[in-house]
This record gives structure tokens, C-alpha cells and sequence, in this order.
């Protein structure tokens, strides 16, 4: 068997269709097309059908998943036998939010290029929802985000840390007025954030709806700076990890606006594919982070 058929078979499973898995594969569409057929010839079952637009796993595709998976990875095992974590190299893809590449991973990243200053280090910054979503189809092998749950039986996830939440106002924001705490009110304040998708931003919806609060109006803002910045010239208030404003909290430039909301607080965690093979270069970022960022 043909493990250049199998890698073509999980693409085409990550990329949804026949036509991007062989732009993702730089084949032509009917050499992708003849491999699944030779494939499906030497195993004798169907592996795709159609599902609307997208190709979807036959029954016997989804039997055969875990085999064709633990074969890859084994694999690749194998081929990187001989490689050393003395001499680290190569390239490793990590997806991290916003919040967590600016405020708690800098120091890790700095240790890791003095050990592995050779190894390339693709970082990108993304919604943890979508950084879950990057793992599980392989476009990134290590993600460090807050837990959104939804993870599926290929993905390992393990804790980092726990970050407390806060709502913040200008310093000059008069508390009294306004009362988080007391339901079935509108409340005069805009309400800022950077990401209106964002797990925190959930948690706070959430709230709002529960107690029937409605603000005056939302600003969009794209990014954690720009939402403080927007804080401190008094256009609103905004629902951040307290990390990312302790500075100013403790300068008193932001103020802490009291807000009884259980639970607030979320989970850092990296998570990885379970069945793909760990680089040297990924367990030695791991090593760094695993006691907390």
C-alpha cells in the first residue's frame, strides 16, 4: 500500500473536497481522483460520498479512520528517527489569541529562540474557536488558547493556567451610577471589545442576556489595544482577562467595575492532535509552558 494514497485521503478529509485537496497537495484534481480510486480498489470499500457540496466519510471511511491515522503517523515516526533535540530545527506552527501572545507567552518565546534559534516559528494569531478548529484539520500543530470545549476524540488537551476575568471603566466612571448586579435595566455605557466572537465576550453576553441588561450600543475594535486605548479616552467599558489590564488597574488609569458573575474566569490550555507524531522542536516549546503561562 501506497502511504502517498493515504496522505491524499486524510487532505481530502481535512480540505472538504477533491478540488482543494489537490491545490493543498499541488496535484492536478484527477490525480487525487486516481489515487482514491486505486485506494478504494485495494481496500474494496467506498471511502467517500458526497454530502451536499462537501465530501463526506462513507461508513467504511469512518471505520478505517484510526487505522489509516495510526499507519501515518507511524510513519513519521519512523522517518524522523535519527533527529535530535540537541540540534533543533524545522518549522512549527502555533495559533495563539491575542491576548495570550501579547501578555503571558513573550518570555516563553524568547527562551525558546535561544535554545532552537534555527527552527522556524510560525505564530498566528487567531479566535480560540477558530485556533481549535486549525488543530483539528492540521493547519497548525500546536495551539495555546482558553478552553472552548468541543474537541474531539483526535485532539489532546491539556491545562495551563487559570486568568480571571474583569469589566473595566475610565478611572473617572462613577460606579454609582452604574450597577451590573441589578437586573431588568438599560445601562448608558457602550460596551467595547476586541473580538465580539470571543469566548469572554460569550461569557459576558451571556450575562447581560440572564439579567436582562442591555448597553448603549457595541464598538467593534479588533484589538486588545485598541479597546484599552478606547477605555481610556472614555468611550465605554469592556470585558477582558484581568491580566491584560493589571498595569493600569494598579495605576488607576482603568477602573474595576464590580460584576457578580459565576465562574469568571477561563482556562488556558495547548492542545495537539493525539496521533500525530511530536517533534523535538514541539516538545521542547512544550517543556516551557507546561508549568503554567
Amino acid at each position: 500500500m501506497d502511504t502517498k494514497y493515504l496522505i491524499t485521503f486524510k487532505t481530502i478529509l481535512e480540505q472538504g473536497n477533491f478540488k482543494k485537496a489537490a491545490e493543498r497537495l499541488n496535484f492536478a484534481q484527477s490525480t487525487v481522483t486516481s489515487q482514491i480510486h486505486q485506494l478504494e480498489e485495494e481496500l474494496s470499500v467506498q471511502l467517500f460520498e458526497k454530502v451536499g457540496r462537501r465530501m463526506g466519510l462513507s461508513q467504511a471511511g469512518k471505520d478505517l479512520l484510526p487505522s489509516i491515522e495510526a499507519i501515518l503517523h507511524s510513519e513519521e515516526v519512523m522517518k524522523n528517527y535519527q533527529k535530535k533535540k540537541s540540534s533543533l530545527n524545522g518549522n512549527l506552527q502555533i495559533a495563539v489569541p491575542e491576548t495570550i501572545l501579547t501578555y503571558r507567552i513573550q518570555p516563553f518565546l524568547e527562551k525558546f529562540r535561544r535554545i532552537a534559534p534555527e527552527v522556524t516559528l510560525s505564530l498566528q494569531s487567531l479566535n480560540c474557536y477558530e485556533i481549535r478548529n486549525k488543530v483539528e484539520n492540521g493547519d497548525v500543530e500546536l495551539g495555546i488558547h482558553y478552553n472552548v470545549g468541543g474537541y474531539g476524540k483526535s485532539i489532546v488537551s491539556e491545562p495551563l493556567g487559570e486568568f480571571p476575568l474583569v469589566l473595566i471603566g475610565n478611572r473617572e466612571i462613577e460606579l454609582s451610577r452604574y450597577d451590573f448586579n441589578q437586573p431588568y435595566q438599560k445601562v448608558d455605557l457602550c460596551l467595547l471589545t476586541d473580538d465580539k466572537q470571543s469566548v469572554y465576550q460569550k461569557k459576558l453576553d451571556s450575562y447581560l442576556s440572564h439579567m436582562d441588561i442591555t448597553l448603549n450600543g457595541l464598538m467593534v475594535l479588533g484589538s486588545i489595544e485598541a479597546t484599552k486605548r478606547s477605555v481610556l479616552s472614555n468611550l465605554g467599558v469592556a470585558f477582558l482577562p484581568r491580566f491584560t489590564v493589571e498595569e493600569e488597574l494598579a495605576k488607576g488609569s482603568l477602573k474595576e467595575i464590580p460584576l457578580d458573575l459565576a465562574d469568571a474566569s477561563l482556562t488556558a490550555v495547548h492542545i495537539h492532535q493525539k496521533n500525530k507524531w511530536l517533534s523535538p522542536e514541539m516538545k521542547s516549546f512544550l517543556s516551557l509552558i507546561e508549568e503554567g503561562i
